[in-house]
């Protein structure tokens, strides 16, 4: 980030440079600095961002989040974490089940009412991990 700070500050101090020039009747002396500017500090600026870019998706790193118990254990992939949140209790509905219902077979177990209103499921890992191993 350190490698921004000269060039991005230099940026931000070009449009008052130009304005003076051009004021002072050096509007061609303004336009050469502009196109000086564009093969230099641009560039510089335009590859510390592409460098920085193809840095980020090298970093990228698949999340698997493992759960287990004495009768079931599997690795869940994410394809990404937006975000880490801590929750509190008056935040989470659990799902009502009929009494007959097979709750080894739903996997959703309840929700999360977040600070902005939208919802997000709390999974109930159990039969996922219990479909996998038959699967196998």
């Amino acid at each position: 980030m350190r490698q921004f700070e000269e060039p991005h500050a230099e940026i931000h101090g070009l449009a008052d440079r130009l304005l003076e020039q051009a004021g002072k009747g050096g509007r061609a002396e303004a336009l050469g600095t502009l196109d000086y500017v564009r093969e230099t500090t641009l560039a510089k600026l335009n590859y510390l961002f592409s460098s920085t870019e193809a840095l980020l998706k090298q970093l990228i790193r698949r999340v698997v989040v493992i759960v287990g118990g004495k009768d079931a254990s599997c690795a869940l992939g994410a394809d990404g974490i937006r975000e880490i949140i801590n929750v509190k209790p008056s935040q989470l509905t659990w799902l009502q089940r009929p009494a007959d219902a097979d709750c080894d077979t739903q996997t959703i177990a309840g929700l999360i009412i977040l600070d902005d209103g939208s919802v997000a499921s709390i999974m109930n890992w159990r039969p996922l991990c219990q479909e996998l191993e038959a699967a196998r």
